[in-house]
């Protein structure tokens, strides 16, 4: 993720975009965190598994070693999960073809 200080973006901003606010000095930047580096989307995807459980999102792809490690997980996914998942991302390109369309109405069909 990227991180950027407060000086930056307010340069980076031309002046003309917010002139209401600042004219007003209505600080826009005011409130954001510059120091959440990205983590607050993996907080809210903790929150979830921690209602939900892994299990909910075990055909989500989503489950990188890093993320696994970071947070003391077990991969959910089992060994046809994962081949499949697999063979989504190598196919995806190609969904258009009659051949990988059918199988993957098949697989949609008996529930993968």
């Amino acid at each position: 993720m990227y991180h950027l200080s407060h000086n930056d973006i307010v340069v980076s901003v031309p002046n003309g975009i917010y002139s209401y606010y600042l004219e007003n000095k209505i600080d826009l930047l005011g409130e954001v965190n510059f120091s959440d580096i990205g983590n607050y989307y993996v907080i809210e995807v903790l929150n979830y598994i921690r209602i939900n459980g892994l299990k909910h999102y075990k055909r989500l792809d989503i489950w990188d070693k890093h993320f696994l490690n970071e947070n003391n997980f077990k991969d959910p996914r089992s060994v046809l999960d994962i081949v499949i998942l697999k063979y989504l991302q190598i196919t995806q390109y190609y969904s258009n073809s009659f051949v990988i369309s059918g199988i993957d109405k098949l697989l949609k069909l008996i529930g993968l």
